[in-house]
């Protein structure tokens, strides 16, 4: 049997608020008030603000896999820019506001990391190749020397080291000796994009999810100063296969 609609269910990060980490047991039910952001405050929507959460959408089909599910904002919030993200299913990802640092790919090349110093780390890489097709890659940091993929990107959405440094500094680039599109600081494992996608077609491609597996999902929401009475209005995304 087919993974359907009711197989597929939203969560809360770990971290206070859903601000963060590992998927938490706390459902995100559908059409209830603040089941995700809170209330915006007169102070906040004087000055403008800047808020995050992060999210995850968990298979919970008992054998079956989703096939290359697609997240987009399907009806975006009124007065406000939402903005959707790659994230892991680990703890250590919790710092949108740092992490969120990556510029988008501008032609298909493969992807080249360099750290400051004496790295071993091992780098996941979530993107589309340059087929079109979502993938997940690793590669092994060697210090300051710089190391690529075979497979060349169409998109990189996010790059996850496996361990955190409290002094190693990575660069990510496209291409070898190329542009750099992230930098991944001290004490931080992520790098990521943001997007503003507003549909099916534009969204995020996610490679294929197990059976009891989640994929995470970083939001964002910016607003200028002095929105007026405005408030936001009722964020809708969608989640479906491709």
């Amino acid at each position: 049997m087919a993974v359907t609609d009711t197989d597929i269910i939203f969560y809360q990060s770990s971290d206070a608020g859903s601000t963060g980490g590992a998927p938490s047991v706390t459902e995100i039910v559908d059409s209830v008030t603040n089941n995700l952001w809170a209330d915006i405050s007169d102070a906040e929507r004087i000055a403008g603000f800047t808020v995050y959460r992060k999210w995850f959408f968990t298979n919970e089909h008992a054998t079956d896999a989703m096939v290359a599910p697609v997240a987009w904002i399907e009806s975006p919030p009124t007065g406000v820019t939402e903005s959707l993200a790659v994230g892991f299913d680990d703890a250590d990802d919790d710092e949108a506001a740092i992490s969120g640092n990556m510029t988008a790919w501008t032609a298909n090349a493969v992807l080249a990391a360099v750290s400051d110093g004496t790295d071993t780390r091992s780098l996941t890489i979530r993107g589309v190749n340059n087929a079109g097709v979502p993938v997940e890659v690793n590669l092994v940091l060697t210090g300051n020397v710089e190391v690529a993929t075979a497979t060349q990107f169409s998109k990189v959405y996010a790059v996850m080291a496996d361990s955190p440094s409290a002094t190693r500094t990575v660069t990510i680039r496209q291409g070898p000796g190329g542009t750099a599109r992230a930098t991944r600081a001290t004490n931080r494992v992520s790098s990521f994009l943001w997007l503003t996608v507003t549909s099916k077609a534009t969204g995020i491609q996610f490679t294929d999810l197990a059976a009891g597996a989640s994929h995470g999902v970083w939001d964002r929401l910016v607003a200028s100063a002095g929105i007026s009475a405005q408030r936001p209005a009722d964020s809708i995304i969608g989640v479906e296969e491709a």
